[in-house]
């Protein structure tokens, strides 16, 4: 709840209405995700922190993250071909999918108050064969989820090809 409005994500769809249940709106996810195409992915609400709402439109193995001002509804783009998790935190780690490869996945970390954006960590992905969870490089992870930092660690579930294989 932010300025007497209530968010929420359903189907494909960001949601809000006030708290005395007169005014309902409807976030076009069509429109942040390409005015060309119909978004057929997924929706997360990241967090909602000083009349911002931060949400990751996800895809298949790409995303975007985007800021709605409750105040303006004014949108903004943070990152495009990101994908992250909900936090409660003002740092906001994803997946940086432009340049994420087979060889490595790089994480970043925004910072929601202060809007800095900067590359954390370039992970190997030799050490997913090395650790025998994945049985050739085919199946190196593709799609990403989770991602949180825990203490003074960073957090993170992937997937390869072939579902039964997590890290």
């Amino acid at each position: 709840i932010v300025n007497g409005r209530l968010y929420y994500i359903s189907s494909l769809e960001l949601v809000s209405f006030d708290l005395n249940g007169k005014d309902k709106k409807y976030y076009d996810i069509d429109k942040l995700w390409d005015e060309d195409s119909k978004f057929d992915g997924s929706i997360t609400l990241l967090n909602i922190k000083n009349n911002q709402i931060a949400i990751n439109l996800k895809t298949g193995n790409d995303g975007m993250i985007y800021s709605i001002d409750t105040l303006t509804q004014k949108e903004t783009l943070i990152k495009k071909h990101a994908i992250s998790g909900a936090t409660l935190s003002d740092e906001l780690y994803y997946f940086d999918t432009a340049m994420c490869s087979a060889d490595h996945i790089v994480i970043g970390c925004y910072n929601l108050s202060t809007m800095n954006d900067k590359e954390i960590a370039s992970i190997n992905t030799d050490i997913f064969l090395e650790e025998l969870v994945y049985p050739s490089s085919e199946d190196i992870p593709q799609d990403y989820w989770c991602i949180e930092r825990l203490n003074d660690s960073i957090c993170f579930s992937c997937f390869s090809n072939n579902k039964d294989n997590i890290m």
